[in-house]
């Protein structure tokens, strides 16, 4: 005889609201936090914004790609970056 475990009671989703980051706005908000010839890790740039270090990372790649941030170092998982 096969014992069937109970489900839990799923939350009604409409009632879970996450907030929602959007990259193009906190790469505008990284362009206002940054100064030229100033060096800065992801860590940084993602607390000076407070958001999570995956949104950060994609924002500074954004960045990257339109020339006001260059990387110029890498070692293992941390990079640090200049703004230009």
């Amino acid at each position: 005889m096969t014992v069937k475990k109970k489900k839990g009671k799923k939350e009604d989703r409409s009632q879970q609201q996450k907030a929602i980051y959007v990259v193009n706005e906190a790469t505008q908000e990284l362009l206002g936090q940054i100064k030229p010839n100033n060096y800065y890790t992801l860590y940084e740039l993602a607390s000076k914004i407070n958001t999570p270090l995956s949104l950060a990372r994609r924002a500074v790649r954004e960045l990257e790609a339109m020339g006001k941030l260059k990387q110029i170092s890498k070692s293992g998982n941390s990079r640090l970056f200049v703004a230009i």
